[in-house]
């Protein structure tokens, strides 16, 4: 708890009010989350049910919160409304949190039954590896799509460098987590 509020006066010394109000929110959304799925009655969600839940996911947003403070941004809410910048923020997520997924599996502190692969075992009937793989192939495809719309963004001359920036960082970080999780 600590370290979340060292981080948390660190980044109000560097944002604004805006930075700081969505990703408070966002937070908010990751604890609701982590709540709600705490308090489960540990049944395996169908794959509608596990992608309507969790749409709203509060720690992949938190994630590209963080990605644009590491690279000095501080970028305006009506950037972040417009409708390329929200696609793009939501492949993002969809990457963080399937990433995620797939690590879950792996470790002893995850919640294994409220992951897509275990949605696709149970009611897909999909043996683990098999699930694991379909995972995968989706965050390929998550992959490719967020990497062509960030160029676009990175390559808009009608956008400011900070969201060209951001692009391309989120990127980075999508990289990043998936040699990551795939390392562990």
């Amino acid at each position: 708890m600590r370290a979340f509020e060292e981080l948390r006066r660190e980044a109000a010394a560097l944002t604004g009010p805006d930075w700081q109000a969505r990703h408070d929110a966002d937070f908010r959304s990751h604890l609701d989350s982590s709540l709600a799925q705490l308090s489960a009655d540990g049944t395996v969600p169908t794959v509608p049910q596990y992608l309507t839940h969790r749409e709203p996911d509060g720690a992949a947003r938190c994630a590209a919160d963080w990605v644009e403070l590491a690279h000095g941004l501080d970028l305006p809410d009506h950037l972040h409304r417009h409708p390329q910048l929200t696609d793009l923020l939501t492949r993002f997520q969809h990457l963080v949190r399937w990433t995620g997924d797939l690590g879950a599996g792996r470790t002893a502190t995850a919640a294994p039954g409220r992951t897509l692969p275990r949605a696709l075992e149970v009611h897909r009937g999909l043996p683990p590896h098999s699930a694991a793989a379909r995972v995968a192939e989706l965050c390929a495809a998550e992959l490719t799509v967020l990497e062509f719309l960030a160029d676009g963004i990175a390559r808009g001359s009608h956008w400011p460098t900070s969201v060209r920036r951001h692009a391309r960082g989120l990127v980075r970080h999508a990289h990043a987590l998936i040699h990551w999780t795939a390392a562990r």
